[in-house]
């Protein structure tokens, strides 16, 4: 969410930030479960900052708004319990 307010307010932040989430090995988007409050609320936040970016990240932002929203529809298709919390359901719709 730091990524983003700072892209919102101007900011040039590195979109370096973001490959932590895109590797594939256990640091990445594997190790973010879908089937909690706090880890559907990262994917939907690492999915908002990919919209802020500038011409030359397109292939990192790309691949984290695909990701991200792969993962959301899966969320959304398994429709648990923790999608009912503060109306992440709606927002993640």
């Amino acid at each position: 969410m730091g990524f983003r307010l700072l892209r919102l307010h101007g900011y040039q932040v590195s979109a370096d930030v973001l490959k932590g989430y895109l590797k594939e090995d256990d640091g990445g988007l594997s190790s973010l479960s879908i089937d909690s409050h706090e880890g559907v609320c990262v994917l939907l936040d690492l999915f908002m900052c990919s919209q802020f970016a500038f011409p030359w990240e397109y292939e990192i932002m790309e691949k984290a708004a695909t990701l991200s929203e792969t993962q959301l529809h899966i969320s959304l298709l398994k429709d648990g319990p923790h999608l009912r919390i503060n109306n992440l359901k709606t927002e993640v719709s």
